[in-house]
């Protein structure tokens, strides 16, 4: 699997990323490698407008957690332009940075970029002011993580001190699959992507190349073209100019890369780039591999601007982890190789400037076989009725409409739930209870077994005394069994019983939720507790009378009677002895199931009334849950409608074939048409349907609750295995979790947790896809090739053929590259129904390699285009053109002021220009003096006569022969041998040359202005002080020797020009360097310069 690294810049790019993350991720979660995504792929988004996350978060499939706001994204919102400008001006090295590219920053906007740059470049770009150190370090580290996967992938244990890439294991891979692979996402016509594009591709390449010692990064550029972006957006002007603008600029910095020494941008770059990277000054910038133009046209069709990151993203996707992916790569690089020197390729524009070949359009057309979108269906459906069938449910009034039947599910609930632990008829063997708890404590304290007590022997006699101190233990029971009850680590307390009812209450109420659904449960729960545990209270209320003190009284004066009598009524005192314990106990037991029913129902903070009811806010309680259900309801059928209306625009994809079609699921009167393909597979494999009354407004039966067929799920058997999924070992419930129902807990996290995504692809994985007999499962199991039905076939292939068209509208055809289609499918025979030709230059890629046998992919890429052959190039050239004659007086489109009229190459290296030609121009005078005048040709240039003679010193070299100061020699074959004499010694009036550097380089299909910058970039650092060098030592020479010299030059400029002809202009011409109108303008800027530096010459021997 590859590793890689998605770089978004500006709301298209940003957009990009989501989808490609998402759908990486997708990938990873459909190949049971989830947990390997986050080591081998790594994102990073720049924008300034942070209604793009906004969006993102909305956009169903992407979401909240899609990007990683900490790591994945660089908010440039933040920046005031106005501000910006300011506190350059109080910094002198910012300030000459920023007074260097800027037009007009004094009337920069004085207000931050968080709603976008609005489309001006200047003021995008205005953001790396005070960011770009930020910006590259976070792209370091992300390049440091793509590093380590790289040395991973390459069996690496780690990288040796000279940077060395040689791996410590004989693991193969493929080429591309250990190499570091880059994609950047850019629109070209906003204001923040286009205007930092440039730049950070520099900063890439600099930290790219300080990471990865002797690479360069493969660098994909998706570039979104203009014409979706106009389409949109009219009557913004700003728009066109943009876009005009950086195709130019992406042009320079390529053509910089390609035959220059490609470090012109780093003196354009908003930061001093090279004061980051001084080991790199002289490493060339390699800003791409190849740029990937993405438009909105395909044919005769075009697509919104709103669909081409979605698009985009399925293409980049699959060349980066698709089948054929490395295929493409290989034979596609090998196509590229020399594309840039083929002469014929290049394109023209305005003043003869070349547009370079780098561009590649792509097609992108699949068959798809509607897998995934069936499991999407079954997830978004199933959340839907989850909530509006299962969770919610039905009223419990609806559920039992017969009042005989709704009095017994409401006494079933209170005897099992509460009352069990209350009433002794209700008592359940093994479990404690009140009524028996209590009884049995005081029974065994006073002696009572069996409702019988034994009086001994010898207090026969003495009854009345046995009577007090009967009554005595009684009441000093009653009263251990009063603190019993108040202490909350007894047994026998009433926090113990009520912990022990509402254990209970929690454990039934749960099974009711999935049984019913929570609307079921706060009904059934609110007339167990305004109904049955009120009209308790009021008969242990009632009972109160016939347990009062006026009957206990009467009890006393009878076991008094009966102890006068003596042991003649022994029976008779024993018995009123128990039934005066029998009365304590039951007036003690009465008042505590008063209490404890009081604290479940009759407080405003009774349990039972803050398990189901909400706070004064709405929340907490079954309530709240209902209240966030209901609110829940609203967005999951909404995005169950969106799903409808994306299987609906499906008609009219570009890309995309699906197979069988989803379109004809949905309906004009409804979402979704009944018993569509996926309906009926949702329902004879996924929740039964009620078909005998009609469907619901969405076109769908709605599911049965509870079902006898053991072969189908029910709604309530789902339930039950969401639920499983959400326990922890050891818990009994979940939804009625005391924390869980506290107003103060987030209860839409526990909903949102029952039914998210992941438990979803659980059920459907360990559910569904587990019973191999199934309609579903059968279905997901046949292939595309298999699921085609021979009649449509045919219509298939021709529309495949048709509309297998590049996204990227030309004016004319590339001619003379190798096209080549490559198709990803199950087998080469159904390839052959699209086109393809065994043995031919197309390829054809098994896809059995990543176990997908649900899509066919043809792919072209079509190597050799330029700008020009944008078929909305005059959209953006003509409004250039007409602003740069008005001096863009309006709107100024580039990123660096003197961009304009002059190149990246022009505006690096301005400053030796007039230099190298002094050196023509001086050699070309001596060239001349020696022809015509070789006395004092000897006399100035020291024809042997020693050391002591005056004059200028002639070239040393081994062989002591006369050489020239600068030699400028073409020969035949690709090479020109340039000899440049880099070190100069005025020594006692004499110029003595100590060293010789020779550098080769290539001439031919070369235009002569590269052919200076070569040279000049090559010995800038020996160059920069040439001029000052020379005319210090003019000025240095004898007297006579300066008048010598100066008259020579007045009198002899012809041949001196004849020379400098000879010497820079006939050899570039004879080699047929100058074709085009501008290799003839920049030759003659040459010859322009040489009035002006030979009276520079003459002033100086004056």
């Amino acid at each position: 699997m590859r590793s890689g690294l998605f770089i978004g810049l500006g709301g298209t790019g940003t957009m990009t990323v989501a989808y490609v993350k998402a759908k990486l991720r997708d990938i990873y979660k459909a190949e049971g490698r989830l947990d390997q995504f986050d080591s081998e792929n790594c994102f990073l988004c720049i924008d300034t407008d942070l209604a793009t996350i906004d969006k993102i978060r909305k956009t169903p499939g992407l979401g909240d957690d899609i990007l990683d706001m900490n790591s994945d994204f660089i908010s440039l919102g933040n920046v005031n332009p106005y501000l910006t400008y300011h506190h350059a001006n109080s910094h002198t090295g910012k300030k000459e940075r920023l007074e260097a590219w800027a037009v007009n920053p004094e009337r920069w906007t004085n207000t931050t970029l968080s709603e976008g740059a609005k489309a001006s470049r200047q003021i995008g770009r205005s953001t790396l002011v005070n960011n770009s150190d930020e910006v590259l370090s976070r792209l370091r580290a992300k390049l440091n993580l793509l590093r380590s996967f790289i040395i991973k992938r390459r069996g690496m244990d780690n990288r040796g001190s000279d940077g060395s890439n040689t791996p410590n294991s004989t693991t193969q891979t493929s080429q591309y699959a250990s190499t570091p692979l880059i994609t950047v996402f850019s629109s070209g016509t906003g204001g923040t992507g286009s205007s930092i594009l440039l730049d950070i591709l520099l900063y890439i390449d600099k930290t790219f190349k300080s990471l990865f010692t002797g690479e360069d990064p493969y660098l994909r550029l998706f570039l979104f073209m203009s014409r979706p972006f106009l389409e949109k957006n009219p009557h913004n002007s700003y728009m066109p100019l943009n876009s005009f603008a950086l195709y130019s600029e992406l042009n320079q910095m390529y053509e910089d890369y390609m035959f220059n020494e490609g470090k012109s941008f780093s003196t354009l770059s908003v930061i001093d780039i090279n004061a980051r990277f001084p080991g790199q000054v002289d490493v060339k910038t390699s800003p791409f591999k190849f740029v990937i133009p993405i438009d909105n046209m395909l044919g005769q069709k075009s697509f919104s601007v709103e669909e081409l990151p979605e698009i985009t993203a399925n293409i980049s996707t699959y060349l980066h982890i698709g089948t054929g992916s490395d295929s493409i790569s290989s034979k596609f690089d090998n196509d590229l190789a020399g594309i840039a020197e083929n002469r014929s390729l290049r394109a023209n524009f305005e003043d003869d400037k070349l547009w370079y070949p780098y561009l590649v359009p792509v097609g992108f057309r699949r068959i798809k076989k509607p897998n995934e979108e069936l499991k999407t269906y079954i997830k978004t459906r199933l959340k839907y009725e989850i909530l509006q069938y299962g969770l919610r449910g039905s009223n419990f009034v609806n559920v039992h409409t017969d009042e005989v039947e709704r009095k017994k599910v409401v006494d079933n609930f209170v005897n099992n739930n509460i009352f069990k632990y209350i009433n002794r008829e209700n008592r359940v063997s093994g479990l404690q209870n009140i009524d028996s708890d209590y009884r049995k404590n005081l029974f065994q304290s006073v002696g009572i077994d069996n409702d019988i007590i034994i009086i001994p022997e010898e207090q026969h006699k003495k009854l009345n005394e046995y009577w007090f101190a009967f009554q005595t233990i009684v009441n000093d029971e009653l009263d251990k069994l009063r603190r019993s009850w108040s202490d909350n680590t007894s047994m026998l307390s009433k926090k113990r019983y009520l912990d022990l009812i509402m254990e209970d209450v929690r454990t039934d109420t749960e099974s009711k939720i999935l049984q019913f659904g929570f609307r079921y449960a706060e009904g059934l729960i609110g007339i167990a507790d305004d109904k049955k545990c009120t009209d308790y209270i009021l008969s242990c209320e009632e009972k109160r009378t016939s347990l009062n003190e006026t009957v206990q009284n009467d009890k006393i004066e009878e076991i008094l009677k009966f102890a006068k009598k003596g042991k003649k009524n022994l029976a008779e005192y024993q018995t009123a002895l128990v039934e005066f314990a029998e009365l304590r106990i039951s007036q003690l037991i009465n008042e505590f199931k008063i209490e404890i029913l009081y604290d479940l129902t009759e407080t405003n903070k009774g349990l039972l009334e803050t398990f189901r009811k909400t706070s004064y806010d709405g929340k907490g309680g079954l309530a709240g849950y209902i209240n966030y259900i209901n609110a829940e309801i609203a967005n999951a059928k909404y995005a169950y409608e969106e799903l409808a209306k994306s299987f609906a625009i499906t008609l009219h994809d570009v890309t995309t074939e699906y197979y069988p079609p989803l379109a004809p699921m949905t309906s004009a009167t409804t979402p979704w048409k009944t018993h569509n393909l996926f309906s009926d597979l949702y329902n004879v494999s996924v929740v039964e349907a009620e078909t005998t009354t009609p469907p619901n407004t969405l076109g769908d039966y709605i599911p049965i609750r509870q079902s006898s067929d053991a072969s189908i799920h029910s709604l309530e058997e789902v339930l039950k295995e969401l639920h499983h999924l959400c326990l922890l070992p050891g818990e009994a419930y979940y939804f009625c979790q005391e924390k869980n129902l506290d107003p103060r807990t987030k209860q839409s996290d526990i909903i949102d947790a029952f039914v998210d995504e992941d438990k979803l692809d659980k059920f459907i994985s360990n559910s569904l896809l587990t019973n191999h007999e199934s309609e579903l499962y059968k279905w997901l199991d046949k292939s595309l090739e298999a699921t085609i039905d021979e009649r449509d076939l045919e219509y298939l292939s021709d529309d495949l053929r048709q509309k297998t068209e590049l996204m990227f509208g030309v004016t004319y055809p590339v001619s003379g590259v190798t096209e080549r289609a490559i198709y990803v499918g199950q087998s080469e025979r159904f390839a052959e129904n699209f086109g393809y030709n065994r043995g031919g230059i197309d390829v054809f890629v098994p896809n059995e390699t990543v176990n997908d046998d649900s899509v066919f992919y043809k792919i072209r890429m079509v190597p050799g285009y330029t700008f020009r052959a944008y078929n909305g190039y005059d959209a953006i050239y003509n409004p250039y053109i007409n602003e740069r004659d008005k001096n863009f007086s309006n709107y100024f489109p580039h990123i660096h002021k003197d961009l304009k009229d002059k190149t990246m190459s022009e505006l690096g290296l301005a400053s030796f220009d007039d230099d190298i030609i002094l050196i023509a121009l001086f050699e070309s005078i001596k060239r001349a003096l020696k022809k015509s005048d070789s006395t004092n040709y000897n006399r100035l240039f020291d024809g042997g006569m020693g050391s002591e003679a005056s004059g200028l010193n002639r070239f040393s070299s081994a062989t002591s022969s006369d050489r020239s100061f600068f030699e400028f020699n073409l020969h035949d074959g690709n090479n020109a041998t340039v000899n440049i004499a880099t070190k100069i010694d005025f020594q006692g009036g004499k110029i003595k040359v100590v060293e010789q550097k020779h550098w080769n380089i290539k001439a031919i299909n070369f235009k002569a202005s590269i052919l200076f910058d070569e040279i000049l970039i090559g010995y800038t650092a020996d160059l920069n002080n040439l001029r000052k060098t020379l005319y210090d030592g003019l000025k240095k020479l004898q007297v006579d020797n300066k008048q010598i010299l100066r008259e020579y030059i007045e009198n002899n400029m012809e041949l001196i020009v004849e020379e400098f002809d000879a010497l820079i202009g006939i050899p570039i011409q004879e080699k047929g360097l100058t074709g085009m109108e501008s290799e003839r303008k920049y030759m003659s800027s040459l010859y322009d310069m040489v009035p002006e530096l030979k009276i520079e010459i003459i002033q100086t021997l004056s």
